[in-house]
């Protein structure tokens, strides 16, 4: 949210316009949850305070960046690998001569919009989602590899997802190389 507002401010125009208008992400599927038919539904199943009137509440317009948009898996990967050119952009945000953190820690660093890890001696690039009831995850590596994963449901542990789905992606990317 204050990345959009930030975007606005410098650009003198509204990040959501240039994601709809500029980089017409509603061909890939994409679109913005307030200007779609499709009702959204959550799983609350491992919530005992939030309930399906939760919802109800939400100022869609206001929640763009963190949830509130629609689409699929295929279509944001797409999306995203369309213009993989912005995320060289946001990797090269960083200096860690300037900006010190803790790469082996959770949420310390960031680049961009994309949080900066190290994770068994691999360098990832992530941004977490998170709504009651649902999870999502892109995360993508110093070759270009890259996941996007959006969940159904939610865990217990609330990360547990996040966490499998990094290790799964480690230990892809550890088998492809050992196999060169």
């Amino acid at each position: 949210c204050l990345a959009a507002v930030a975007y606005e401010k410098r650009f003198g125009r509204s990040l959501w316009d240039v994601l709809a208008q500029d980089m017409q992400f509603h061909r890939y599927g994409l679109n913005y949850l307030e200007n779609t038919d499709t009702p959204v539904h959550y799983n609350f199943m491992h919530q005992p305070f939030f309930d399906e009137g939760y919802t109800n509440h939400f100022d869609w317009h206001a929640l763009r960046a963190p949830m509130g948009m629609t689409g699929n898996a295929q279509g944001l990967a797409r999306f995203i690998y369309d213009n993989r050119n912005l995320i060289t952009v946001a990797r090269a945000m960083h200096n860690t001569d300037s900006v010190p953190c803790e790469e082996m820690r959770n949420e310390a660093c960031f680049d961009g919009f994309l949080e900066r890890r190290v994770v068994n001696g691999t360098r990832l690039w992530r941004q977490r989602g998170y709504l009651y009831g649902m999870a999502a995850t892109f995360m993508t590596d110093q070759a270009g590899n890259f996941v996007v994963w959006l969940g159904a449901g939610e865990s217990r542990p609330i990360l547990a997802a996040h966490d499998h789905i990094e290790q799964e992606l480690l230990q892809a990317l550890n088998t492809n190389e050992a196999m060169k």
